[in-house]
């Protein structure tokens, strides 16, 4: 029911019909395009590389044929064209066995997966303006986004989830710990996103916290050696293809690049903390501060983590609508202005690679998203949260966010 009614107030919105419109327009154009010429000279507009269609997802229908040969795909998973070992928590080993997945379900499954990511787009912000709309066709637009439907990577798959969690967070907090617990259960670094938890009250943000952290920790016991062949077996990408610590140096160990990102992180906090004069705020009613915090969190998180492909970047939608609020009040334009320049040029990076000096510059740009979104993260938390990040006196009498 609660969805039903979401669903009907996003359809009044202009700014939700205009967004719904553009990508359903240019949705038709692409496939009609893509019947005359072959989606590979689509592709390369985006400077893309071509290779067989949802390659990333052929690594996890690969997987089910290499379970039916008695092999574990997470070690030798030869039902993938390029022998690439399954890097993903077990849990996907059990639904593609369990469902009877292999290669010759490939398409099926990214016409789903591009499906359900191009409706979760449409449905997981409440109502928004015009110039929202145009900020996020031209993100959905861009190669990074691009990038990962043409690969159909399970990313897609995880926006969607993470979608509906922010539709059922207005439900239920338990809801909403559920939804992350599989969302983080699939990919881990879902659980970033633990920061949606700070939209309830002191209390009941504690108690699903301790939730999340009891159950994800166990299932991290759970999976054990499996984590170091999962992060050793994940391909790495490189300059305007990645974002993180080390995307500039594929040779550089994954210590050292913590450093330089908790020095970001400590100047940044310390800034918060003397930068008394900030009139950011969340919204009145914080319609988009729970997809603020999702998006900016999963970014600094994963940054931390030292190297994604830059189709990861699709997260950064969730901060979007949040950070054009911002931008339409005369009192606070120029960080969030800067923020979002930045967003944009890392979305659509990849296109202006064989311009010199262009990694260097998409460089810049994630490292100043990574200080700038976390920023935002403190600045933004509720009140009660802002009180114990400040080491000021917490009040007992306030209950609530």
């Amino acid at each position: 029911m609660l969805k039903t009614i979401y669903l009907l107030e996003v359809l009044k919105s202009p700014g939700n019909k205009l967004f719904c419109l553009l990508l359903l327009s240019s949705s038709v154009v692409f496939l009609s395009a893509s019947l005359v010429l072959g989606f590979d000279p689509l592709w390369t507009l985006w400077n893309i590389p071509v290779r067989p269609y949802f390659a990333d997802l052929l690594v996890i229908t690969g997987a089910g044929d290499s379970l039916r040969e008695g092999l574990d795909p997470l070690y030798l998973n030869p039902g993938d064209p390029w022998n690439r070992e399954l890097n993903y928590p077990r849990i996907w080993q059990s639904i593609v066995s369990n469902l009877g997945i292999g290669k010759q379900d490939t398409l099926v499954l990214g016409v789903a997966f591009i499906a359900l990511f191009l409706f979760g787009t449409c449905i997981c912000f409440p109502r928004y303006d015009k110039a929202t709309a145009v900020l996020l066709y031209f993100a959905i637009g861009s190669p990074a986004a691009i990038l990962a439907i043409e690969r159909a990577n399970s990313d897609i798959l995880l926006f969607f989830v993470l979608s509906v969690m922010l539709i059922m967070s207005r439900l239920s907090g338990f809801l909403t710990a559920l939804f992350l617990l599989i969302a983080s259960f699939l990919k881990f670094f879902p659980i970033f996103a633990t920061t949606i938890l700070l939209r309830y009250s002191p209390r009941l943000s504690t108690t699903l916290f301790l939730i999340v952290t009891l159950c994800f920790s166990t299932y991290l016991w759970w999976h054990g050696t499996d984590l170091t062949q999962i992060f050793t077996s994940t391909l790495k990408g490189f300059t305007v293809f990645s974002y993180g610590g080390r995307s500039h140096s594929l040779n550089l160990a994954f210590l050292p690049s913590l450093i330089p990102c908790f020095a970001i992180l400590t100047i940044t906090y310390v800034y918060f903390l003397i930068n008394t004069s900030s009139n950011i705020s969340e919204t009145p009613d914080s319609r988009f501060i729970d997809s603020f915090r999702i998006g900016a969190s999963i970014y600094v998180g994963t940054f931390l983590l030292g190297n994604n492909w830059s189709y990861r970047l699709i997260f950064l939608f969730f901060v979007i609508p949040q950070l054009s609020y911002w931008l339409s009040r005369t009192d606070c334009k120029p960080l969030p202005l800067l923020t979002l320049t930045a967003i944009f040029f890392s979305l659509w990076s990849i296109i202006l690679d064989p311009i010199p000096f262009s990694g260097a510059i998409d460089e810049i740009a994630n490292w100043l998203l990574f200080s700038a979104l976390f920023y935002f993260l403190l600045e933004s938390s509720p009140a009660w949260m802002k009180r114990y990040l400040t080491f000021q006196q917490h009040s007992t009498n306030n209950n609530s966010s």
